[in-house]
Order: C-alpha cells, then sequence, then structure tokens
C-alpha cells in the first residue's frame, strides 16, 4: 500500500514536471522579451553616463571624479524620463488589467521590479564602477585640435 503511494507521488511529481517545462516554453517569448527590454535600458542608460563623463574627460580636462559626476546630474533627467516610459508602461500588466491579466502579472510585477533595482544600482553604482577603473587604468588623452583656418579653405 504504502510503495503504491510513492509510486503515484513521483508520477504526479513527473507530470506536474512537464506542466510547468510546457509552460515555460509556450512562455518563452514572452519572458524573453522584457529581459531584454530591462538589459538594453540599463545598458543604454550606462553609455549614457560614461559616454558623458569622457567627453568632459576630453575636453574640458576634468578629472574622472567630476567628470563622473557631471554626467550623472546632467543625463539624470533623460535616463528617468526612459525608465519611467517603460515602468509606467508595465504597471497595466503588474496590476492584472484586462482579459488573462492573472496570468501575466508576475511578470508584469518581475518587470516593474526589475526596472526600480536595476535604475538604483545602476545610478550607483556606474560611477563607483567608472571612478574605481579610471585610477586602475589611466585614460590616453586624447586632444581634440581644431584645423587651421588655411588647411579648411584648401579642402
Amino acid at each position: 500500500m504504502r510503495r503504491a503511494r510513492d509510486v503515484q507521488s513521483v508520477r504526479c511529481g513527473e507530470q506536474r514536471r512537464r506542466e510547468i517545462h510546457l509552460r515555460l516554453q509556450r512562455r518563452g517569448l514572452q519572458i524573453a522579451n522584457p529581459l531584454v527590454m530591462l538589459i538594453g535600458i540599463v545598458k543604454k542608460n550606462a553609455i549614457m553616463q560614461i559616454d558623458f563623463a569622457l567627453e568632459a574627460e576630453r575636453r574640458h580636462d576634468k578629472t574622472p571624479t567630476e567628470a563622473i559626476y557631471e554626467g550623472c546630474l546632467i543625463r539624470f533627467r533623460p535616463i528617468m524620463m526612459t525608465t519611467m516610459a517603460a515602468l509606467l508602461g508595465a504597471v497595466p500588466m503588474a496590476l492584472g488589467f484586462g482579459a488573462g491579466g492573472e496570468g501575466r502579472r508576475p511578470l508584469g510585477l518581475a518587470v516593474v521590479g526589475g526596472l526600480l533595482v536595476s535604475q538604483f544600482i545602476m545610478l550607483y553604482l556606474t560611477p563607483v564602477v567608472y571612478t574605481y577603473m579610471a585610477r586602475l587604468m589611466p585614460a590616453r588623452r586624447i586632444v581634440v585640435r581644431a584645423l587651421p583656418a588655411d588647411a579648411v579653405s584648401h579642402a
């Protein structure tokens, strides 16, 4: 009797695993799209900060700390606008509105939570990593010079 119950519970466990596997296969693309979106937004925002800091270092002879600080201040609004647009777009999904909303709700919560956590980490971690990397690897100075007036007229 006990052995039959153990065999039956093993069969139920295997059946449940197969069912979960099939559900994940059907939702593979539905789960992958928001993850790609999250990675893309965070990557783009970090590149904007670092690109601005590198420009400030090269053109205005600022230290890496001053440059990334200025980059964070100036690029904060565009970064938050991008994040808020994605976040507000995911709120209805996180609240579970619409037909079949209860099935998409966990995904919406993951997107909203991922955006909040990733932006918090990006806004604090990117400047720290940039500063440490600048100390480890001194940047090569790229001097930006204007062409002489006579060189421009002959071209």
